[in-house]
């Protein structure tokens, strides 16, 4: 076989391997795991449910809204089906409160109107931020990205979201349960009516 023949057979087998490639992309890029903030990525999905309540239970900075919704009555509704998104105020979110908003929530009615306000039915589709989304307490929540940077989220434009963790890239990582997204902030959420 001549020189010329051998580059013939190359240039045919590089092309079929090209060809070949081309066509997998497609179903390549449809089954790769992407992730973002807010969507839970489905390689996730485990065999050990866990729900919202007991991941909020095993996190260190959420000892002070664990304990709240304890005392709201509000952890049956964090460990019952369907899908919820909480925006989770962390322990140094609730320890800032002013005494005066510290008193209010002393108070169970208004603890519990409180923490149903950073309760969302469903997930956050990040196409469509800016969004309000109606809250269990009945009023609107607005997520925004921030200013200067779109890994950058605020709710009401005033708590951060402030993500506990982070992936070997040094992307923020939400938290996630079978029945929902555990997004921490910065701030606790007033109603408007507060």
């Amino acid at each position: 076989m001549n020189t010329k023949d051998k580059f013939k057979r190359v240039g045919s087998f590089v092309g079929l391997i090209s060809v070949s490639l081309l066509l997998a992309f497609p179903l390549h890029a449809q089954y790769s795991p992407s992730f973002t903030f807010w969507q839970r990525p489905a390689y996730l999905e485990s065999e050990d449910e866990i729900n919202l309540a007991e991941i909020i239970a095993q996190e260190s900075q959420l000892t002070i809204l664990a304990n709240s919704l304890e005392e709201a009555g509000l952890s049956k509704t964090l460990e019952g089906k369907g899908n919820l998104t909480i925006f989770a105020p962390t322990n140094q979110a609730f320890n800032s409160l002013s005494f005066a908003d510290s008193q209010k929530l002393s108070q169970p009615e208004y603890l519990k109107k409180v923490l149903k306000y950073h309760l969302v039915e469903g997930q956050i589709n990040p196409e469509e931020i800016p969004l309000e989304k109606p809250t269990l307490a009945g009023s609107l929540v607005k997520i925004t990205f921030g200013k200067s940077n779109k890994n950058e989220f605020w709710v009401n434009n005033q708590a951060q979201v402030t993500p506990l963790d982070f992936d070997s890239n040094g992307n923020p990582k939400a938290k996630f349960a079978d029945n929902g997204a555990i997004v921490p902030i910065n701030k606790v959420l007033l109603p408007p009516e507060s």
